[in-house]
């Protein structure tokens, strides 16, 4: 009878690769030739790297566990340096407003933000946006690669009502706007678009066809809010009823941004949030909550 130890090697791979974290530990200190197969497997080595720094795998990425193990262990050491963990406190006294942020590395910076008053935040890939909702001009760019953050300011064709970042991945920066303020409801002349810039020049993408998307919003006697999603190709815009007018059923619309077309509508759903890729054939997950 074959003990399991004796198992050729590449079986005992392809059996540790879908062990967690706590399995493959407990594996390296069972025996010692479970020890040297783990060792020197860069796969279970990239596995138990994933692991312990809580990183889900990418089936779909086609790079060697070499080349995937190596980025990740850039990866960790580069995160502490690059303060990318992210606090954001608002302080408010006397009218007076300040946003507050931490890194990993310890380092606090203070942006003043008196000329918005409260505000709305989205951070990606060291980029931290703030808003006002119902404003043309409330949008602030603040890049936080450097000790003193660097402040841009973006003007917008609309009055904001909703806003997402994809950086780096796709150097887009996604804005809901109307072209009137809402007040507290949307009639037949007020316009709702979907616009796409490069968050690195604050122009019109140019991977997307259609810059300027009009989104199919009704009219309402009070106004919904938005909500955005951004994973690869796609854009989700949840259009949220829910705590203003129990008339309206809130909507779902899922774009494709590049190429500017509608993929996809759902009613009565609350929440949207993209998921990677967990198995079979599908490269992106669309998650919704019930009311």
């Amino acid at each position: 009878m074959i003990h399991f130890i004796d198992f050729p090697t590449e079986i005992l791979v392809i059996i540790f690769s879908s062990l967690d974290l706590a399995a493959l530990t407990s594996c390296l200190a069972t025996n010692r030739r479970l020890k040297s197969i783990i060792d020197v497997s860069t796969l279970l080595q990239y596995r138990l790297a994933a692991q312990a720094a809580c990183v889900e795998d990418n089936p779909w990425n086609t790079e060697t566990d070499a080349a995937k193990l190596g980025a990740l262990q850039r990866r960790q050491v580069g995160f502490p340096k690059f303060g990318s963990h992210f606090n954001f406190d608002y302080q408010a006294t006397n009218c007076e407003v300040r946003a507050k942020i931490c890194s990993v590395c310890l380092r606090e910076t203070t942006i003043e933000l008196d000329d918005l008053g409260f505000s709305n935040y989205v951070f990606s890939g060291n980029i931290l946006a703030v808003w006002v909702f119902d404003k043309s001009d409330g949008l602030r760019f603040f890049s936080l690669r450097t000790s003193v953050p660097v402040f841009e300011r973006l003007e917008v064709s609309g009055y904001i009502q909703g806003l997402g970042l994809a950086i780096p991945e796709e150097d887009l920066l996604v804005i809901v706007s109307s072209s009137e303020p809402l007040m507290g409801r949307i009639s037949f002349e007020v316009a709702i678009k979907l616009h796409l810039y490069e968050a690195s020049t604050q122009s019109a993408h140019k991977m997307a066809c259609k810059p300027v998307i009009h989104l199919p919003v009704p009219s309402t006697e009070y106004h919904p809010l938005f909500t955005l999603d951004i994973c690869g190709p796609k854009v989700v815009v949840l259009v949220d009823y829910s705590g203003y007018d129990k008339t309206h059923l809130n909507r779902l619309l899922v774009y494709d941004w590049k190429l500017g077309r509608l993929l996809a509508t759902f009613d009565d759903y609350s929440i949207a949030t993209f998921l990677s890729p967990v198995g079979g054939n599908e490269k992106m997950g669309l998650r919704v909550v019930d009311h």
